[in-house]
């Protein structure tokens, strides 16, 4: 009968070491993971220097505004590039392609 009671402690030993280990698991289990906190990092917006342009300095703060925001790629006065969404208008005078929304040309310094 010794060996029977010896057997019968051990395993509710055994037992009541899963019943705590399953509380433990519980607690975990409840509270919510860490999760790292995520860094936002800001894309770097490309501006295309334009002050080579004939009458840069003559647009005003709007036309200058939206020229570079339309602007893609500019290496000389006769290879501007204009983002795939600008819609594009020639100029008047000097027909080179220019946003809609600038109201004054920079090759010629026109007024549109």
């Amino acid at each position: 009968m010794c060996a029977l009671a010896e057997e019968e402690k051990k395993n509710n030993a055994e037992n009541s070491q899963e019943d705590n280990e399953d509380v433990v698991d519980e607690s975990v289990s409840k509270e919510k993971p860490a999760t790292p906190e995520k860094k936002r990092v800001r894309g770097e917006v490309k501006t295309v220097d334009l002050s080579g342009l004939p009458f840069w300095s003559s647009l005003d703060d709007d036309d200058k505004r939206y020229m570079n925001e339309s602007v893609l790629s500019f290496t000389n006065i006769d290879d501007m590039k204009f983002k795939p969404d600008t819609t594009i208008a020639p100029c008047t005078a000097c027909k080179r392609q220019l946003p809609n929304t600038v109201l004054r040309c920079p090759f010629c310094d026109t007024a549109l």
